[in-house]
């Protein structure tokens, strides 16, 4: 699988993401994977993207030409 996308994290998701569990940060990390291949593209919303995970984290993050920008993480 050939990976598409560069990733930036921004101080807020990476904050986000290190409070997140063990299991959740796995989650997490599997589906930024997938957005990267192209396997996945989210869900549109306000002004950017949004994917959730099975147990409900939700990331979000905008497209910027090559580039996947994560903004943030909610939870359900």
């Amino acid at each position: 699988m050939a990976i598409l996308y560069d990733v930036l994290m921004s101080p807020e998701f990476r904050r986000a993401f290190l409070r997140l569990e063990g299991a959740a940060q796995k989650r997490v990390d599997a589906w930024i994977y997938k957005l990267r291949a192209a396997e996945v593209s989210g869900t549109p919303h306000d002004e950017g993207w949004e994917i959730e995970t099975e147990a409900g984290e939700i990331v979000d993050f905008e497209y910027q030409r090559r580039t996947i920008v994560l903004l943030n993480i909610r939870e359900v």
